[in-house]
Parts: structure tokens; sequence; C-alpha cells
């Protein structure tokens, strides 16, 4: 399996405990910007009727250790995150797959004002912003 499809799948099963939640999230996807969304329900029976919202969702998977840290930093390009600014803002997940196949799922909850925080901190001439990233725990 490649290391995005790892990325997705623990980043799905993870969002499928929460009966509350329904992602929809592709591999290799040629969606603009976000690999999906996820939904969001008031009630249990995810009818229509309870249909709350929507959250983009972005998955990148990387290969590299799997040792787990409270936090960690992933640089995101400031084109990608003035486009998740417009859209209203994203979920985004790091995974870090290891060389057996074992996930370790980060995540930021990019709002439009954090996104406006992580822009102004950098000249404008930088293309890749850090932005910080919590564990999934």
């Amino acid at each position: 399996m490649e290391v995005e499809e790892l990325a997705v799948a623990k980043v799905q099963s993870m969002i499928a405990r929460c009966p509350h939640l329904k992602p929809f999230i592709t591999t290799n996807d040629k969606t603009p910007l976000t690999d999906g969304h996820v939904d969001v329900y008031r009630g249990l029976g995810r009818k229509n009727s309870d249909w709350h919202g929507r959250v983009s969702v972005q998955v990148k998977g990387r290969t590299r250790s799997t040792k787990r840290k409270a936090e960690l930093a992933f640089g995101i390009s400031r084109t990608d995150l003035q486009a998740f600014q417009a859209d209203g803002g994203v979920l985004y997940f790091y995974v870090a797959v290891n060389a057996k196949g074992k996930c370790v799922p980060y995540y930021a909850l990019l709002s439009p004002f954090t996104i406006e925080y992580y822009l102004r901190q950098v000249p404008e001439e930088q293309e890749s912003i850090s932005v910080s990233f919590k564990s999934c725990r």
C-alpha cells in the first residue's frame, strides 16, 4: 500500500469511530486543494434532516519516524493556505508513516483566522509556512 493510502485509511478509521461524523476522503484524487470532506450530523442516524455541516479535509502522508510527539510542525505552501482561507478553512491531517506501515496522525484545524495568523508571521515572499500540528491521541 502507498503512504498516501495508509494515511487516508488511518484518518478515515479515526473519524468513523464517531457516529456523528461521516468521512468522504479519497486517495489519488484530482480535486484541487482538498482530499475530501467530513459531514457532521446532529443525530446518530445520519439522515439529511440531521445534517449539520461539512468540513473540508486535507491528508498528507509522509514517510518518517513514527515516534509520537505531542506537537510537530509541517510546511504548507502559502498558495494552499490562501486557498484554504478563501474556502472557509480546512481540517488538515499530517500522518507519519514508518517503513513497516505504522501510522501516527497529527492535525491542525485551520480556520480563516488561524491561517491569517500564520500568513502574517512570515515575509510575503516566503513560499512555505511552518504550521503547528497536534497529536491525534
